[in-house]
Protein backbone atom coordinates (compact mmCIF):
# COMPACT_ATOMS: atom_id res chain seq x y z
CA UNK A 1 0.00 0.00 0.00
CA UNK A 2 3.11 2.61 0.55
CA UNK A 3 4.38 1.86 -2.15
CA UNK A 4 1.37 2.66 -4.65
CA UNK A 5 0.80 5.79 -2.40
CA UNK A 6 4.28 6.49 -2.92
CA UNK A 7 3.92 5.86 -6.71
CA UNK A 8 0.57 8.41 -6.83
CA UNK A 9 2.39 10.97 -5.67
CA UNK A 10 5.21 10.80 -8.16
CA UNK A 11 3.03 11.33 -10.72
CA UNK A 12 0.75 14.22 -9.19
CA UNK A 13 4.54 15.98 -8.38
CA UNK A 14 5.73 15.09 -12.26
CA UNK A 15 2.60 16.45 -13.34
CA UNK A 16 2.69 19.48 -10.70
CA UNK A 17 6.31 20.25 -11.70
CA UNK A 18 5.92 19.88 -15.52
CA UNK A 19 3.29 22.30 -15.78
CA UNK A 20 5.41 25.23 -13.57
CA UNK A 21 8.08 24.49 -16.36
CA UNK A 22 8.77 26.83 -18.67
CA UNK A 23 11.58 28.31 -21.27
CA UNK A 24 12.70 31.89 -22.23
CA UNK A 25 13.62 32.48 -25.50
CA UNK A 26 14.76 36.45 -26.54
CA UNK A 27 16.19 37.60 -29.59
CA UNK A 28 17.65 40.53 -30.86
CA UNK A 29 19.13 41.76 -34.06
CA UNK A 30 19.10 44.54 -36.58
CA UNK A 31 18.31 43.87 -40.35
CA UNK A 32 20.79 47.28 -41.32
CA UNK A 33 23.38 45.26 -39.79
CA UNK A 34 22.56 41.96 -41.86
CA UNK A 35 21.92 40.14 -38.30
CA UNK A 36 18.09 40.03 -38.91
CA UNK A 37 15.75 39.49 -41.95
CA UNK A 38 12.25 40.27 -42.93
CA UNK A 39 10.47 39.26 -45.96
CA UNK A 40 6.76 40.05 -46.80
CA UNK A 41 4.46 43.33 -46.42
CA UNK A 42 2.19 44.56 -43.74
CA UNK A 43 -1.26 45.02 -46.13
CA UNK A 44 -4.56 42.89 -46.33
CA UNK A 45 -3.98 39.42 -48.28
CA UNK A 46 -0.08 40.06 -47.32
CA UNK A 47 2.40 38.14 -44.88
CA UNK A 48 5.43 38.68 -42.75
CA UNK A 49 8.33 36.55 -41.48
CA UNK A 50 10.70 38.10 -39.24
CA UNK A 51 14.12 36.15 -38.43
CA UNK A 52 16.22 37.48 -35.89
CA UNK A 53 19.23 36.28 -33.84
CA UNK A 54 18.81 33.71 -30.63
CA UNK A 55 20.57 35.73 -27.87
CA UNK A 56 19.24 33.50 -24.37
CA UNK A 57 17.63 30.49 -23.79
CA UNK A 58 16.06 30.89 -19.88
CA UNK A 59 19.42 34.19 -19.35
CA UNK A 60 22.19 31.86 -20.55
CA UNK A 61 23.25 33.25 -23.68
CA UNK A 62 23.05 30.96 -26.93
CA UNK A 63 23.45 31.45 -30.61
CA UNK A 64 20.53 30.20 -33.14
CA UNK A 65 17.99 31.76 -35.06
CA UNK A 66 14.42 33.18 -33.81
CA UNK A 67 11.93 33.09 -37.00
CA UNK A 68 8.38 34.42 -36.66
CA UNK A 69 5.41 34.07 -39.62
CA UNK A 70 2.22 35.50 -39.96
CA UNK A 71 -0.68 33.62 -41.65
CA UNK A 72 -2.30 35.54 -43.92
CA UNK A 73 -2.72 39.47 -42.56
CA UNK A 74 -6.39 40.58 -42.33
CA UNK A 75 -7.71 44.49 -42.38
CA UNK A 76 -9.38 45.42 -38.87
CA UNK A 77 -11.18 48.40 -38.43
CA UNK A 78 -8.05 50.18 -36.82
CA UNK A 79 -5.82 51.12 -40.16
CA UNK A 80 -2.76 50.44 -38.24
CA UNK A 81 -3.73 46.68 -37.33
CA UNK A 82 -3.79 43.63 -38.80
CA UNK A 83 -4.97 40.36 -37.61
CA UNK A 84 -4.11 36.78 -38.86
CA UNK A 85 -4.78 33.00 -37.74
CA UNK A 86 -2.20 30.77 -38.39
CA UNK A 87 1.77 31.61 -38.71
CA UNK A 88 4.67 29.89 -37.01
CA UNK A 89 7.30 30.00 -34.13
CA UNK A 90 10.25 28.52 -34.88
CA UNK A 91 13.82 28.36 -33.00
CA UNK A 92 16.59 26.56 -34.17
CA UNK A 93 20.35 26.27 -32.99
CA UNK A 94 23.02 24.20 -34.11
CA UNK A 95 21.67 22.91 -36.70
CA UNK A 96 18.69 21.63 -34.52
CA UNK A 97 15.10 22.63 -33.95
CA UNK A 98 14.91 23.84 -30.52
CA UNK A 99 10.80 24.60 -30.80
CA UNK A 100 8.11 24.82 -33.82
CA UNK A 101 4.82 26.10 -32.84
CA UNK A 102 1.82 27.47 -35.21
CA UNK A 103 -0.07 30.36 -33.77
CA UNK A 104 -3.63 30.11 -33.24
CA UNK A 105 -3.89 33.59 -34.02
CA UNK A 106 -2.47 37.17 -33.78
CA UNK A 107 -2.07 40.63 -34.73
CA UNK A 108 0.44 42.76 -36.34
CA UNK A 109 0.24 46.59 -35.38
CA UNK A 110 1.90 49.45 -37.01
CA UNK A 111 3.90 51.76 -34.97
CA UNK A 112 4.78 54.35 -37.41
CA UNK A 113 7.17 54.24 -40.75
CA UNK A 114 9.51 51.08 -40.38
CA UNK A 115 8.49 50.13 -37.46
CA UNK A 116 6.12 47.46 -35.93
CA UNK A 117 5.28 44.96 -34.21
CA UNK A 118 3.74 41.00 -34.38
CA UNK A 119 2.01 39.61 -31.60
CA UNK A 120 1.26 35.71 -31.67
CA UNK A 121 -0.82 33.54 -29.50
CA UNK A 122 0.70 29.81 -29.30
CA UNK A 123 -0.60 26.91 -26.82
CA UNK A 124 -2.51 30.17 -24.60
CA UNK A 125 1.24 32.45 -24.28
CA UNK A 126 1.79 35.34 -26.17
CA UNK A 127 5.22 35.63 -28.28
CA UNK A 128 6.45 39.25 -29.84
CA UNK A 129 8.90 40.37 -32.08
CA UNK A 130 9.14 44.19 -32.87
CA UNK A 131 10.75 45.52 -35.88
CA UNK A 132 11.56 49.37 -34.69
CA UNK A 133 13.57 50.84 -37.90
CA UNK A 134 15.54 47.95 -38.37
CA UNK A 135 16.06 47.16 -34.66
CA UNK A 136 14.74 43.85 -33.68
CA UNK A 137 13.91 42.38 -30.51
CA UNK A 138 11.35 39.81 -29.27
CA UNK A 139 10.60 37.50 -26.07
CA UNK A 140 8.82 34.52 -25.84
CA UNK A 141 8.20 32.29 -22.77
CA UNK A 142 7.16 28.93 -23.52
CA UNK A 143 5.18 26.19 -21.34
CA UNK A 144 5.30 22.66 -22.50
CA UNK A 145 1.66 21.44 -23.36
CA UNK A 146 -0.23 19.89 -20.70
CA UNK A 147 -1.32 16.95 -22.71
CA UNK A 148 1.86 15.53 -23.83
CA UNK A 149 2.89 15.98 -19.67
CA UNK A 150 -0.46 13.93 -19.02
CA UNK A 151 0.53 11.22 -21.28
CA UNK A 152 3.81 10.67 -20.06
CA UNK A 153 2.83 10.15 -16.59
CA UNK A 154 -0.42 8.38 -17.27
CA UNK A 155 1.80 5.52 -18.92
CA UNK A 156 4.41 5.77 -16.03
CA UNK A 157 1.15 5.34 -13.92
CA UNK A 158 -0.01 2.49 -15.63
CA UNK A 159 3.48 0.81 -15.36
CA UNK A 160 3.43 1.14 -11.58
CA UNK A 161 -0.16 -0.36 -11.26
CA UNK A 162 0.67 -3.42 -13.58
CA UNK A 163 4.06 -3.85 -11.63
CA UNK A 164 2.05 -3.74 -7.76
CA UNK A 165 -0.28 -6.44 -9.76
CA UNK A 166 2.01 -8.77 -10.72
CA UNK A 167 3.61 -8.70 -7.30
CA UNK A 168 0.47 -9.52 -5.71
CA UNK A 169 -0.24 -12.11 -8.08
CA UNK A 170 3.28 -14.09 -7.56
CA UNK A 171 2.99 -13.23 -3.87
CA UNK A 172 -0.47 -15.24 -4.13
CA UNK A 173 0.69 -18.14 -6.48
CA UNK A 174 3.59 -18.61 -3.63
CA UNK A 175 0.95 -18.78 -0.46
CA UNK A 176 -0.97 -21.67 -2.73
CA UNK A 177 1.86 -23.81 -3.62
CA UNK A 178 3.18 -23.25 1.03
CA UNK A 179 -1.07 -24.20 1.17
CA UNK A 180 -0.63 -27.05 -1.18
CA UNK A 181 2.37 -28.55 0.33
CA UNK A 182 1.15 -28.01 4.04
CA UNK A 183 -2.20 -30.35 3.19
CA UNK A 184 0.09 -33.22 1.28
CA UNK A 185 2.49 -33.62 4.29
CA UNK A 186 -0.44 -33.70 6.94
Amino acid sequence: MRRLFLLGSIIVGLQAMSLATSVDYASKGSIGAGTASLSGSATGGGSLSLSSPLTAVNSVLASGTVTVTTGALTATSNPNVFSFVGGSLTIQSGGSTLFHGVFSSGSVKILGPSAFTIVGLLNGVAVTETDMHGDVQGDTLMTPEPETVQLITTGVGLIGIAAVMKHRKHRRSENQQRQMFASRAA
